[in-house]
């Protein structure tokens, strides 16, 4: 497989799993919003039967947005991880592309040196080569690029507190 397919198939990987993860977040949102209005609907005077559906209802819902809160992270590390790859593989692409011009043009060259009979173009033929040769090696033992320090970014912005105390952290 190509490194552009590689490149292709990880960036394509990439945005599902930030997809999936915004999905899941947005669920979880809806989620803490369903369990506001069962708090607000508990401050009323529901019956036993309803004030026990809505117990089991709210409890259901905390403990999907905790699944939802483990598997999210999984999803990010994943994602992240994948995004690195495709870089990684998007920029071997690039370095090959640029050894596989350098041999070309040293064939070119060389090919010179038959037509026109001069040593000239077969010795920058060959300085040309080893340069293509160079520029492939170093591509295909490229290392991913260290991580970039993030810059501070503001705390999360906060809705306002439901009647339980809770707040809902505002979608990316």
């Amino acid at each position: 497989m190509s490194l552009t397919a590689v490149f292709r198939i990880n960036e394509v990987k990439a945005s599902n799993g930030y997809a999936w993860y915004q999905a899941k977040r947005i669920r979880a949102a809806l989620n803490d919003q369903a369990i506001s209005q069962i708090d607000l609907d508990l401050l009323g005077q529901p019956s036993d039967a309803q004030r026990e559906a809505m117990g089991k209802l709210k409890k259901k819902l905390q403990e999907k947005n905790a699944e939802y809160k483990k598997e999210n992270d999984d999803l990010l590390k994943a994602a992240d991880t994948t995004k690195a790859e495709a870089a990684l593989a998007g920029k071997k692409n690039d370095a090959f592309d640029r050894a596989e011009i350098a041999l070309q043009v040293a064939v070119v060259l060389c090919s010179l040196t038959l037509l026109t009979g001069s040593a000239t173009f077969s010795q920058a033929g060959i300085g040309l080569a080893g340069l293509g040769v160079v520029l492939a090696g170093m591509a295909f033992f490229q290392k991913p690029d260290a991580p970039k320090p993030e810059a501070q970014q503001p705390p999360a912005a906060t809705a306002p507190a439901s009647p339980t105390g809770s707040s809902t952290p505002t979608a990316k």
